[in-house]
């Protein structure tokens, strides 16, 4: 290639003219003749040549903070996963997660298995003992330490307070606690563990059976409960004369102020459902098989109005008080825990919810969305 340089071509400070004979690198054959190209003399001199251009490159978006607008990584990313030993035994169709669920567990699904399968015997076990034997002996042994009534408590058996929540006689009474504690129980021990979820088992218990001997000391049923030959007889007079309304005034007056025991999880079972409602209220439930989804609070709120309900009906085998005790005691119980400077739920603290509990952080969040949108 020959090159020469034109000095009556200056074209300014630190800048020469350049005129090619023969093609340049990186320039088109159809341009040869005469191309004129800039050469500015700086620190480092170079040929303008033709830029290359480069493949478009592909933007990776960051991840959005919840203030930029995404609210929480979703379930799968926080570790809840998808298997079965992570969602538990209730199928999709009883429970749903919410995508922003706050929370992320802090035990394995394998402790929260084997945490509430120890649960589960040791209410098997109860039942068992209640249907081993058909003795009159056997029950009323069974009835004055794992039931909660006046009697068993005046005499010092206070443990029954605490037994009660593990004694089921029916199957069907045994199976529905059963899974209900699993259905609201599953994401509850994944987050606060066996510890706290065992207190949490117990204290509802123990507050559904005090509820339970305080309604009945309200209601004037204060005497010794019925026995397993009182019932059968009452039972036959009752056939005999076609209704309750129609029985002699004693037995009536004895029915009326005997003391009802109480049994069952299901105080414990609604404290769980409590607690599960404050930690997860995005989280859904269906409360019938063939029902609808409701968020976990909405679903403990028709707990409470129904059993509100059940309070004005005397002659209710349920015990609605006991129900409602329970239940408070759960909210009360994880609120504690949760505020508390040496709660057991300080771990969870670490959340973008400034420590606020979910359900308070959500309901505020609720509200400064309305007052944006007005």
């Amino acid at each position: 290639m020959s090159l020469f340089i034109s000095s009556s071509r200056l074209l300014g400070r630190g800048s020469l003219t350049l005129v090619t004979r023969q093609p340049l690198r990186h320039v088109p054959t159809s341009s040869v003749s005469d191309k004129h190209v800039v050469v500015k003399f700086g620190r480092r001199s170079f040929l303008n040549r033709p830029k290359r251009r480069l493949p478009p490159q592909q933007t990776v978006r960051k991840p959005l903070t919840p203030k930029q607008g995404r609210a929480h990584p979703t379930p799968k990313q926080q570790g809840w996963g998808n298997s079965f030993i992570d969602q538990g035994p209730i199928p999709r169709l009883f429970y749903s997660r919410h995508d922003s669920t706050i929370l992320k567990p802090q035990f394995s699904g394998q402790s929260t298995y084997a945490g509430l399968l120890g649960l589960t015997g040791v209410n098997l076990v109860v039942f068992f003992m209640w249907n081993m034997e058909d003795d009159v002996d056997h029950d009323e042994w069974m009835l004055a330490n794992f039931s909660t009534n006046l009697t068993n408590f005046s005499e010092g058996r206070i443990w029954t307070l605490a037994t009660a929540s593990i004694s089921h006689q029916d199957f069907m009474h045994l199976f529905g606690n059963m899974f209900a504690m699993w259905l609201f129980g599953f994401p509850t021990f994944r987050v606060i563990g066996p510890v706290a979820f065992t207190g949490l088992y117990l204290v509802g218990g123990v507050a559904c059976s005090s509820t339970h001997l305080l309604h009945n000391i309200l209601t004037g049923k204060t005497n010794s409960p019925l026995s397993k030959d009182e019932i059968h007889a009452i039972e036959e007079l009752a056939q005999a004369n076609q209704g309750m309304a129609e029985l002699p005034p004693l037995v009536a007056e004895r029915v009326a102020t005997a003391d009802q025991p109480s049994l069952g999880a299901s105080g414990s079972v609604m404290a769980i459902s409590a607690a599960a409602a404050a930690l997860f209220p995005l989280d859904r439930v269906r409360v019938q098989l063939r029902g609808f989804f409701l968020p976990l609070p909405a679903a403990v709120a028709i707990f409470v109005g129904s059993d509100l309900l059940g309070l004005t009906n005397a002659g209710s085998p349920v015990d609605h008080a006991g129900h409602l005790g329970g239940l408070f005691m759960g909210a009360a119980y994880v609120y504690y825990a949760w505020y508390s400077k040496s709660g057991i739920f300080r771990i969870l603290h670490a959340l973008p919810t400034g420590g606020q509990l979910p359900i308070i952080f959500r309901y505020k969040q609720w509200l400064r969305s309305r007052r944006s949108n007005l």
